[in-house]
């Protein structure tokens, strides 16, 4: 993994910037409440982090703490760092339209701060290993480098001895032992990739409004070809333009999705579930049984009931899965079999494979709708009765 450099800025709303040893911002965030895990993991998802940088001369605790769990060297200034100061940092890198508010300017200055202490470190070896025709092993002697505070050659001994494990070695030697990391869910692993990708583009957008400009500023008749070419440029910003839109969209797409479920696992008590199926073919069934866990008296919501195998019936039947919702019409060997509830008949809550409604609306429906099916057979018996009577008579 590539090896980064993390600033972070703790509090109440906490925010980190990520570089890398080429000065590429890689990712920046910030969030309310940032859980130590939370950040941890968000991090160690773009790669190694290698070095954290603060802008206060003490260390706070919460880097303290995520510096003993990922075995990263902190970096502090030999004062607190003012105000005005880390804003013009990130403003003289051309990294501040990039920030969303002061803490993310905090946490990106910090990182931009520690960065420049190892530039001059990060240079020489770069031209160390060009010389060498190594520099395939950049990323990991910067790592060696950095964390052991060896000379270069040192570091590439170690590197050609004892390949990756050296740095593994080094890494657990700096971390203490903690407690494993949350995983991030699969939703959160899609926004962190996508607010990478938006990054990247929006550092594209801005260099190529910055050519742009250029053009414009000369002042000059512009021929044919150079007009063309200057369209052609406002196309592209156009369409990255248009890709950052989609990006954030996307983001704020599955930021809601993120919240919604937080809700629902909130107030779980409050709701039941129901997991969903597309059909009541074999199929069907038999891909989402395994990936949904379908159990005994779980409540299946299909869109599909008209799709429907009689084996998948009588596998229901044996699990005293009772309860069906559906869209479309069911057939009499359902009606036969099971509690039928139509879907429209609720306020769903839907989340890819599963659904959700509230318990107490759930209750008084299937009341209704068990009362009516006893009815219904009870009817049924009373004219199967009369019909037998009528024949005995005759």
């Amino acid at each position: 993994m590539r090896p980064l450099i993390i600033g972070i800025d703790p509090g109440t709303t906490s925010a980190y910037a990520v570089l890398d040893f080429d000065f590429n911002l890689i990712a920046i965030s910030s969030k309310k409440e940032f859980s130590l895990s939370e950040m941890i993991s968000s991090i160690i998802y773009l790669g190694d982090p290698v070095i954290i940088g603060t802008d206060k001369k003490e260390i706070p605790s919460f880097i303290k703490s995520v510096s003993n769990k990922i075995g990263a060297k902190i970096l502090a200034p030999r004062y607190d760092m003012k105000k005005g100061e880390k804003k013009r940092i990130v403003q003289d890198n051309k990294l501040y339209k990039f920030t969303r508010n002061a803490h993310e300017t905090d946490a990106l200055a910090s990182a931009i701060f520690a960065y420049n202490e190892y530039r001059q470190l990060i240079k020489k070896i770069n031209n160390s290993l060009k010389k060498q025709n190594k520099l395939n092993l950049k990323e990991k002697i910067i790592q060696i480098v950095i964390l052991e505070e060896i000379s270069i050659s040192k570091a590439l001994n170690l590197i050609e001895k004892q390949g990756d494990e050296i740095i593994k070695k080094i890494k657990k030697k700096r971390m203490r032992q903690s407690t494993p990391q949350k995983k991030l869910s699969k939703e959160q692993k899609q926004i962190l990739l996508l607010k990478s990708q938006n990054l990247k583009l929006s550092q594209e957008l801005n260099k190529q409004n910055n050519e742009l400009r250029k053009q414009e500023n000369k002042k000059i008749d512009l021929d044919k070809e150079t007009r063309k070419l200057l369209s052609f440029k406002e196309q592209k910003i156009l369409f990255f333009e248009k890709l950052i839109e989609n990006q954030n969209r996307k983001i704020k797409e599955f930021e809601d999705k993120i919240q919604n479920l937080n809700n629902l696992i909130t107030s779980a008590n409050d709701y039941v579930l129901i997991k969903k199926l597309d059909d009541l073919s074999r199929e069907e069934f038999n891909k989402k049984s395994k990936l949904l866990k379908i159990k005994e008296k779980d409540i299946l919501l299909v869109e599909d009931i008209s799709i429907v195998s009689s084996k998948i019936i009588a596998e229901l039947i044996n699990r005293k899965i009772n309860i069906l919702m559906y869209n479309k019409n069911p057939g009499r060997l359902l009606n036969n079999n099971f509690i039928l509830i139509n879907k429209n008949n609720f306020k769903l809550n839907e989340i890819g494979d599963f659904a959700f409604v509230n318990k107490n609306e759930f209750d008084s429906i299937l009341k209704k709708e068990s009362n009516k099916k006893r009815y219904d057979e009870d009817l049924l018996k009373n004219i199967v009765e009369e019909y037998r009577k009528e024949r005995y008579s005759e």
